[in-house]
């Protein structure tokens, strides 16, 4: 399961926000900070840093109003404001790193 699904598998492969999600997360593991973390993950971590009785409750974060449910309908308003307002800078930080590694190599 990738990063960005929908429950019922009716989201396609070639769907713009599952590879926006896809591709950022694939540049944020190259600078070492992964974007997607798992719950098991996320366990280790937390045991790591001194935390004791870690327990991962998953939910659902629609990306956008569709949902019948209207706490999940108001949840993805939210969540397409914030996909919305945090995209650019995103895709700025990417390119900007991409810049600086090639200034680093003596490219341009």
């Amino acid at each position: 399961m990738g990063i960005l699904y929908s429950d019922d598998n009716s989201m396609k492969p070639d769907n713009g926000t599952k590879i926006f999600y896809e591709r950022i997360a694939e540049a944020m593991a190259k600078t070492g900070r992964p974007a997607h973390i798992e719950g098991s993950n996320l366990v280790e971590y937390l045991e790591k840093a001194g935390f004791v009785d870690v327990v991962v409750n998953k939910i659902k974060l629609p990306h956008r109003p569709w949902a019948k449910e209207r706490r999940l309908k108001q949840a993805g308003a939210m969540a397409l404001i914030s996909f919305d307002t945090t995209r650019v800078p995103f895709v700025r930080n990417g390119c900007a790193h991409k810049d600086s590694q090639n200034e680093q190599r003596g490219g341009g």
